[in-house]
């Protein structure tokens, strides 16, 4: 595969992503210019399931709110992802 990504955000920049993933806002505090460790990685990418999963919720009504919550609650806690107070 060809295709040049971000591995912050996961943006297909065609075929060279750097100069993207200097500038990513994805990209946690700390990381090197191009490169971080597996731990802010998955920091970066729980932010970005959070940011989504809320963005879904606050679509839905209360009640569908807490039926959807809590059919994801064991996934949430195993992803570490925790939007109490949130919506």
């Amino acid at each position: 595969c060809s295709c040049g990504f971000c591995g912050w955000c996961l943006k297909d920049c065609g075929n060279d992503a750097h100069s993207h993933v200097l500038t990513c806002q994805s990209k946690v505090v700390g990381a090197e210019s191009y490169f971080g460790t597996k731990e802010q990685f998955l920091a970066a990418q729980n932010k970005k399931r959070r940011e989504q999963v809320i963005e879904f919720l606050e679509q839905l009504s209360t009640e569908d709110q807490l039926l959807t919550l809590n059919s994801i609650k064991t996934d949430l806690e195993d992803l570490g992802i925790d939007i109490q107070n949130k919506l």
